[in-house]
């Protein structure tokens, strides 16, 4: 996890699942995290999770503009 240290990350759907999961543990190795979410709302709960995991995380919250499923 070093290489995650003073890094930054985009995680997709990171507000549940797996994407959650990674973010988490991107956070706890000491990188900070952009969450790209399609859902602005379920993005703050996604953090709010996070925050609660990991207390002072760098996070950021983006929407995923012009995403087509």
């Amino acid at each position: 996890f070093l290489i995650l240290r003073r890094a930054r990350r985009l995680t997709l759907g990171g507000n549940v699942g797996l994407g959650l999961a990674s973010a988490t543990q991107i956070a706890r190795a000491g990188g900070s995290v952009i969450l790209a979410v399609r859902s602005l709302s379920k993005g703050e709960q996604g953090k709010k999770e996070l925050l609660e995991e990991v207390p002072g995380t760098k996070e950021q919250i983006d929407p995923l503009i012009g995403y087509s499923v």
